[in-house]
C-alpha cells in the first residue's frame, strides 16, 4: 500500500507545503493527535520518498521534516485539487 492512501497523509503533506516545505513534528499534532499514528505516517510518507526526516538534539530531540521534490509535487496537485473542491466555480 502506498503510503498516500494512509488516513491523514494528504493532511501531513499539505500542511507543510503550507508552512513552505519544512515544519517540526510537533506542528502536525493538531492534524493527528495520536503521537503514535503520525509517527507512524510520517515514517511512511519517507520510505515512499515524499519526505526527509532530520532528527536534532537542541535540549530536547526536534523532528524536522522536510518534503523531497516529489513531495513537493504530490502537495502541490494535493492543494490544487483542494482550490477546485473549494471554489469549483
Amino acid at each position: 500500500m502506498d503510503s498516500l492512501d494512509l488516513k491523514y497523509s494528504k493532511s501531513v503533506l499539505l500542511r507543510i507545503y503550507d508552512k513552505g516545505g519544512s515544519v517540526i513534528q510537533s506542528d502536525l499534532k493538531d492534524i493527528v493527535s495520536n503521537w503514535r499514528t503520525l509517527s507512524d505516517v510520517i515514517r511512511s510518507l519517507k520510505n515512499d520518498g515524499y519526505l526527509v526526516i532530520t532528527e536534532k538534539i537542541a535540549g530536547r530531540r526536534i523532528t524536522q521534516i522536510d518534503l523531497t521534490e516529489k513531495g513537493r509535487a504530490i502537495a502541490e496537485q494535493l492543494k490544487r485539487a483542494q482550490e477546485i473542491a473549494e471554489n469549483p466555480g
